[in-house]
């Protein structure tokens, strides 16, 4: 059986207007588990988030520092990290500011290759 772990990470998706919930409320009907990467949100969307993960025993939240929001390498760091922290070799990644579609891509490291869903 194959196990998939979807992951995004988030900062701020009422402030940011981004269809976090819904996207995720998708990605859970395909998905065994997900990781949510805190960034260090303000607006409500960590309650929110921990509301939800509290009902679904398949939500981990975790809680990660964002360095530097604006900086592209951040992005693709904070993005590599969310993907390693993922207990399967199977991921779905969704981005936190779009709505739910997949397409498949790889991430490899020097320890690792994981298959990675681009969600």
């Amino acid at each position: 059986m194959l196990n998939v772990t979807g992951t995004t990470f988030i900062r701020n998706a009422f402030q940011g207007g981004f269809p976090l919930f819904e996207s995720m409320a998708t990605v859970l009907s395909v998905v065994d588990s997900f990781l949510l990467v805190d960034m260090g949100s303000t607006d409500g969307t960590l309650e929110i988030c921990k509301e939800i993960a509290a009902k679904n025993p398949r939500i981990k939240i975790v809680h990660e520092k964002w360095s530097n929001p604006g900086d592209a390498k951040a992005f693709a760091d904070i993005a590599n990290k969310c993907v390693d922290l993922c207990p399967t070799e199977n991921v779905s990644f969704l981005s936190g500011r779009c709505k739910f579609f997949m397409k498949i891509s790889f991430k490899c490291s020097e320890n690792n290759m994981k298959k990675v869903f681009i969600i």
